[in-house]
């Protein structure tokens, strides 16, 4: 299809899917965003049918515009089999467990179809374009519903034995035994601390537990209390912004943590740079302070003069591009 070959690319999230037309130079042609929700978030097959809809309504426009869409990617959050192009286990998509997404809606769309990490994905697009670009070896970093990860060595994504499934998933180390639920099932995961969720869960435990054991209490409680059931990160960010010692507290918290985290992979690859992205990135400002001071603490291997720490530069995009990448270098000639 030569130089006017496009892409059909997908970020699955927890909370939303969002489809693009891409091309070769990473340029996004059309962007659509859907709500989880909408695809039926109970019936795996009824959100696949779903995104293929919404699939053809890209296929549609690309033909408009006198290109042909080689196939799609999709990156999804969960440890995926990649031979047979389903998701085996996702913390925050559980109805699509043991569901083989590719062969579904290949067969929906008549193109082929090849699922990717998201957090894979991410590290994909941030490496041909994005932050990494010139990086050998980096980890990636996802802040978002929950906590994703990536591992770049030598230029090559790393992706860990061949029966694995996954690779680079630092959201579920541990990192506070005992500590927080995870959705995985665990405790004291990264990602019950520094992910958009694991926020939610600690003012909802703060709440319940009527603040009795924040050492930083909210200026306004009520506040938080009225708002119990649509707390976000942004709004904990806002507040922060404004001053809020207890919105301070869980991103002084939230970065400790994550510094705690990378300074472990840092010290067992011996490698020295991040690219963090995902939606919770953008409360940057209230999070990397005490990140950078968690890093100086606990890198005790790594020269901290040489250790680089970058936001990513492709914002909510990365994935999105990532996974077209993944398509071109599956179906192109």
């Amino acid at each position: 299809m030569g130089r006017n070959s496009v892409a059909i690319s997908g970020d699955v999230g927890g909370t939303h899917v969002r489809l693009a037309l891409i091309d070769k130079n990473g340029t996004i042609l059309s962007l659509v965003k859907r709500q989880v929700k909408e695809a039926s978030k109970d019936d795996p097959y009824a959100f696949i049918k779903a995104v293929g809809t919404w699939c053809k309504d890209l296929m549609a426009n690309a033909d408009q515009a006198g290109f042909g869409v080689i196939g799609v990617g999709l990156g999804v959050a969960g440890k995926i089999d990649y031979e047979r192009g389903a998701i085996l286990f996702s913390p925050n998509l559980p109805h699509l467990n043991g569901v083989s997404i590719a062969s579904e809606l290949s067969g929906d769309l008549d193109l082929p179809v090849v699922i990717e990490n998201d957090a894979n994905a991410f590290g994909l697009g941030e490496g041909w374009i994005g932050s990494a670009r010139d990086w050998e070896n980096w980890l990636g970093i996802t802040l978002g519903t929950g906590v994703g990860g990536c591992i770049v060595l030598n230029g090559e994504l790393w992706r860990g034995d061949k029966d694995a499934g996954f690779s680079g998933e630092i959201g579920h180390t541990t990192i506070v035994p005992g500590g927080m639920p995870c959705n995985c099932g665990k405790k004291g995961c990264l990602e019950a601390y520094a992910s958009e969720s694991g926020l939610k869960k600690h003012v909802m435990a703060d709440i319940q537990d009527e603040w009795k054991n924040c050492v930083f209490k909210p200026t306004y409680p009520d506040y938080y209390i009225a708002n119990v059931n649509n707390i976000t990160a942004k709004m904990l960010f806002e507040q922060a912004q404004v001053g809020d010692p207890y919105a301070r507290a869980l991103f002084d918290r939230f970065g400790e943590i994550l510094g705690i985290a990378i300074s472990n992979v840092f010290t067992t690859l011996g490698i020295f740079r991040a690219v963090i992205g995902g939606g919770v990135s953008n409360a940057w400002s209230a999070f990397f302070p005490s990140l950078e001071k968690s890093l100086r603490e606990h890198c005790s291997m790594v020269d901290f003069s040489k250790i680089v720490i970058s936001k990513s530069s492709l914002g909510d995009k990365a994935a999105l591009l990532g996974a077209a990448r993944c398509a071109f270098s599956s179906f192109e000639p």
